[in-house]
């Protein structure tokens, strides 16, 4: 019988980041083993429901790493800045009054890196996106968004050499640059996709453990008013009606132009277009619908998905888990972060459209749509989410947790 682990997680208090670590805790828990998560508010929560044992960041550190920039620069400028001032101080002492066989760390949580390091503690890092190397997205498209941002990011890139030299002053250790500091990489690295979907990566050999999809097949059985416009919409899908699906994510979501395209390009013939709006004013800012076009707040992305012939993303990678798990294509509008490269992935593997114009309209929405219905594209994601099954998922992702503690 293996002994109880004592398992500490530093995670970044992003639902993106979050939802793929909540299977790989609940696995863990399952077995019996201790697992404590430091996360915040209600991303804190699920792991509790799982049965975790749960602490807070600082409220402040946690607000503003809950909306991060859209330049990669500015990000890494504030991981730097936040672990100098109060989260290497906090996951040391977290780490000292809690024990810990192994530390799990985001891959953009360096805190918890640094942590483990100073204390001699092993550590697994949990990658909820594409592993951060020099290759990845190193295509003429996107050297000139670096180089577009790079203007903007001056004053991360300072901040980070600030950050730098005084963790080296005060702890002895060096957070690293930009591209250390948003990868984050520890001696095993546990990336939550499949190597298919997954760009090349060069030689990281065992360094790199593909586990699928951990939390793309999750049951979402949200109630769903059934006299209400969006459970007539799901009944007139499970009785037939073509269904497309319209959502862009929890951050860089506040686009109304463009899902008003959405509602004029894809509104056609019986097919019902669900829309998922962050709030109750952007669903005002859309403006009018067409009666078989229903904007919601947040419904339940999965319950939607099962019945989709089409997913209209903004390309973050639990989203095209999600759709490539049910063989959904997808016509892909991608905003910050690593959307651009996920979504070049997804149409370079032949399950979705990107958009390139930065404001498409309504034809480009239309003309995107055709292009995937008469194609292959859901053979496609059919096949690639096949992929992100075989990969073990979260009782293999537990596994190579555990087998660092040995």
């Amino acid at each position: 019988m293996r002994p109880v682990a004592r398992i500490t997680c530093f995670t970044l208090p992003v639902a993106g980041h979050v939802t793929p670590l909540v299977p790989v805790v609940a696995a863990l828990a399952r077995q019996g083993h201790a697992v404590r998560v430091v996360a915040d508010g209600v991303l804190g929560s699920r792991f509790a429901d799982v049965g975790a044992a749960v602490a807070s960041y600082p409220e402040d550190d946690a607000a503003l790493l809950r909306a991060p920039s859209p330049n990669f620069l500015e990000v890494a400028g504030v991981l730097a800045t936040r672990t100098e001032r109060t989260l290497l101080a906090a996951a040391i002492e977290e780490l000292q009054r809690q024990p810990a066989d192994v530390v799990v760390v985001d891959s953009m949580a360096p805190w918890g890196r640094l942590a483990a390091e100073l204390l001699g503690l092993p550590a697994v890092t949990s990658c909820s996106s594409f592993v951060i190397t020099p290759r990845l997205g190193a295509t003429r498209q996107g050297t000139v968004d670096v180089l577009r941002r790079l203007p903007q990011g001056v004053g991360g890139l300072a901040a980070i050499g600030r950050a730098r030299a005084a963790l080296r002053h005060r702890f002895g250790v060096d957070c690293g640059g930009p591209m250390r500091l948003l990868a984050n990489r520890t001696a095993t690295t546990i990336v939550h996709t499949s190597r298919a979907f997954h760009p090349p990566l060069g030689r990281l050999g065992q360094q790199v453990q593909f586990v699928g999809a951990t939390a793309a097949g999750e049951r979402n059985d949200v109630p769903v008013d059934p006299a209400g416009a969006l459970g007539e919409a799901l009944d007139a899908a499970d009785a037939g009606a073509p269904l497309v699906y319209v959502a862009l994510g929890t951050i860089y979501n506040r686009r109304p132009a463009f899902l008003r395209a959405c509602a004029e390009a894809l509104a056609d013939g019986d097919r019902r277009v669900v829309i998922s709006v962050a709030s109750a004013q952007l669903r005002e800012e859309i403006g009018p619908l067409p009666d078989s076009v229903v904007a919601a707040v947040m419904p339940p992305q999965l319950a939607i998905l099962d019945r989709a012939q089409l997913f209209v993303s903004h390309g973050g990678l639990n989203s095209v888990h999600e759709a490539l798990w049910r063989g959904v294509p997808m016509i892909l509008y991608p905003q910050a972060a690593d959307q651009p490269v996920v979504a070049a992935r997804a149409a370079r593997l032949g399950a979705g459209v990107v958009l390139g114009a930065r404001n498409p309209d309504a034809a480009s929405v239309r003309a995107a749509a055709a292009t995937l219905l008469a194609g292959a594209a859901a053979e496609r994601a059919t096949a690639l989410g096949q992929g992100l099954r075989d990969g073990g998922g979260a009782e293999r992702a537990a596994a190579i947790i555990l087998a660092a503690c040995a």
